[in-house]
């Protein structure tokens, strides 16, 4: 998260960038909005679904046929504050969760995506319903090209901590072999 403001950071916003409220861009989901219960998740099945868990994207499966694909989106879960970017169908758990659909003609929704996870919402540390918050966040809007070149940028930058988090990971695994081997 640290790495990802940074990047935003970079492209100065507060002198140069316009900031609108989040609630300006949103737009209406085309179609199905469907929700399941938290039992009606399976194990298996057609489609995911998507909860406001913050510890996965995916919560488990439905073969329920009325699947959002209104898309790309980001699912907002109002109570945990998490977010997740969306860009496949999909059914949504019924337990507080939000679907932010953006007019891509202002604001790329990957882009917004990327904003809202270096965000702090008011209150995030409570039960309660923060969408009312989360509305009147002010987010820069820069040229669709700028947006384009944040996003570019944050995903060779999430790249490289994967494959850095994967040479620590080895370096630890491998030190473990070693002293398992000098060690008997």
């Amino acid at each position: 998260r640290k790495e990802i403001v940074e990047v935003f950071k970079k492209f100065n916003y507060k002198s140069r960038i316009e900031y609108k409220e989040l609630q300006s861009f949103l737009m209406d989901i085309h179609g199905n909005k469907t929700k399941i219960a938290a039992n009606q998740i399976e194990s298996k099945g057609k489609y995911p679904v998507i909860t406001q868990e913050n510890d996965r994207t995916i919560a488990g499966y439905t073969n329920v046929e009325k699947v959002i694909d209104d898309l790309p989106l980001i699912v907002f879960g109002d109570h945990s504050c998490t977010f997740k970017y969306i860009d496949f169908p999909f059914v949504r758990g019924a337990d507080g969760t939000k679907l932010l659909k953006v007019d891509e003609s202002v604001i790329i929704t990957k882009f917004l995506y990327e904003y809202l996870q270096t965000i702090q919402i008011v209150n995030s540390g409570k039960y309660e319903r923060h969408f009312k918050y989360l509305k009147q966040i002010k987010v820069p809007v820069p040229s669709i090209s700028d947006q384009l070149t944040i996003i570019s940028k944050i995903e060779t930058l999430k790249q490289k901590i994967q494959e850095a988090n994967a040479l620590i990971s080895g370096c630890k695994e491998r030190k473990k072999q070693i002293l398992e081997k000098y060690l008997k």
